[in-house]
């Protein structure tokens, strides 16, 4: 991290800056360098706090997250973790090299793990954190057989005889999705996912795809104008959806649904009886989104989610203030 970056946390209470590539790890390959998605894991292997909520750079909390620190679901398990609807990129030899069951296999309603928000208590689980730090110590032959990180975690829990203990929330994620006009027509472009809580009330905003990111060398970010329904465990990114660039500030990939096969009107079907923040998931009779071609993604107006609104807006303000700043810096710099 840069000088300005790091003074950019000088004012912030009870807040302490590490450098991982400084801190001495466990005797078994103790050069690995921490690059990448191994940032997250290492982060909570070293962490000061016995409890640790660690939440990827590009994810956003909508509501005061400390209330999950209290729940029945973390008191009992001492962990939670969220769901990810896309289970490709996982491979069975992960866990079959190691004479585990594969957890997946047998099981329909299997939702693999998303790790843009993780909740840990590392001293309930310091057995876990030893096999995450062997299984990340290995990434270069875990990543590519588990799509990255996230589900080297219900992995660590699994290899420590804890599998039982691993807590994921089972609903999937929701889909934020904005409207994207390309010569050939009317796209929706996802925007990141919309994560729940127990209880099914919106939690965390993670913006996954690279135009929703905040990007000060863009002037592009992707905001949903829409939320799907949430997505169920059978649901696939289809075949026929395709990844573009951007075409417009080079914010990098992000993948575009025709209009086709997304119906931002059928959600007047359900009972939207008052505008509370996702009030139809525990009160309506919505369909989860199983499909993409048979039955179209349900989209639901972002209307129906103020928390989502009101911070995607504060967050726009925040990020406009950096963007302007740190041009600002680099001016000065120059001049």
């Amino acid at each position: 991290m840069d000088a300005y970056h790091e003074s950019l946390f000088k004012g912030v209470i009870n807040t302490k800056l590490t450098d991982l590539s400084a801190v001495k790890h466990l005797e078994y390959k103790a050069d690995f360098a921490v690059t990448s998605f191994a940032i997250k894991a290492f982060a909570i292997i070293h962490s000061s706090f016995a409890e640790v909520l660690c939440l990827d750079c590009d994810n956003i909390p909508l509501y005061n997250p400390s209330a999950l620190f209290t729940g029945p679901q973390y008191q009992q398990h001492g962990n939670i973790f969220w769901s990810d609807p896309n289970i490709n990129g996982l491979d069975p030899l992960v866990y079959q090299m190691f004479g585990l069951s594969v957890p997946w296999e047998g099981r329909e309603d299997f939702l693999a793990s998303e790790s843009g928000q993780i909740l840990i208590n590392r001293q309930q689980h310091t057995d876990v954190l030893y096999w995450l730090w062997y299984v990340t110590a290995n990434s270069d032959f875990f990543y590519p057989r588990m799509h990255g990180d996230k589900d080297t975690y219900r992995l660590a829990f699994a290899l420590a005889n804890k599998a039982s203990q691993f807590n994921q929330i089972r609903s999937g994620p929701q889909l934020g999705l904005a409207p994207w006009k390309r010569p050939e027509g009317l796209f929706y472009v996802s925007a990141g996912f919309v994560q729940p809580d127990f209880a099914n009330r919106t939690a965390f905003y993670h913006r996954v795809e690279h135009g929703a990111k905040f990007n000060p060398a863009s002037p592009l970010t992707l905001h949903p104008l829409f939320v799907t329904t949430t997505l169920s465990p059978s649901w696939r990114r289809p075949a026929g959806v395709t990844w573009f660039d951007l075409e417009y500030g080079g914010g990098g990939l992000a993948t575009h649904y025709p209009a086709s096969g997304v119906n931002t009107s059928a959600y007047q079907q359900c009972c939207m009886s008052s505008a509370s923040d996702a009030s139809y998931v525990s009160s309506c009779s919505c369909q989860p989104t199983s499909s993409y071609n048979d039955n179209m993604m349900l989209a639901i107006p972002i209307s129906y989610f103020p928390e989502l609104r009101r911070v995607i807006s504060i967050s726009k303000k925040i990020f406009s203030t950096y963007q302007h700043d740190l041009w600002r810096h680099e001016a000065l710099n120059q001049s």
